[in-house]
């Protein structure tokens, strides 16, 4: 147990959980932005956000008005979404979780809290 912890500590991108999102059975790529990750023992481990801009998002393309699903590998005590206008990087509270009926591309950000820490993931869509 002691051993896995320290291993966890050494790579901590690998021990955070995965984020998994779905739009009708097609799985979206996401990326870390950030995170604050409490294990066992030793010090906490922060990663500092990485700003959108420099980020490598890859897009997937959808269907206007397609139903998003957002899953974790690890329990989740509450996630709160945010999508950006189109083509644009201003963050507003989605207020459902299914992507727009308008064209254009927009950027999801997801902060999910854990037991363990907090993590902000990203992923982006195109809608033609």
């Amino acid at each position: 147990f002691y051993l896995k912890d320290y291993i966890d500590r050494q790579n901590p991108d690998y021990a955070i959980p995965k984020m998994t999102v779905t739009a009708d059975s097609k799985e979206i790529p996401s990326v870390v932005s950030g995170y604050s990750w409490s294990f066992r023992f030793g010090d906490k481990v922060i990663k500092e956000e990485t700003p959108i801009v420099e980020l490598s998002l890859e897009r997937a393309i959808l269907l206007g008005g397609e139903k998003l699903d957002i899953s974790f590998s690890q329990p989740v005590n509450s996630i709160k979404v945010r999508i950006s206008d189109s083509y644009s990087y201003e963050m507003h509270d989605a207020e459902e979780l299914v992507v727009p009926y308008e064209s254009g591309g927009y950027i999801y950000e997801v902060y999910a809290d854990f037991e363990s820490g907090a993590v902000l993931y990203y992923f982006y869509v195109v809608i033609e």
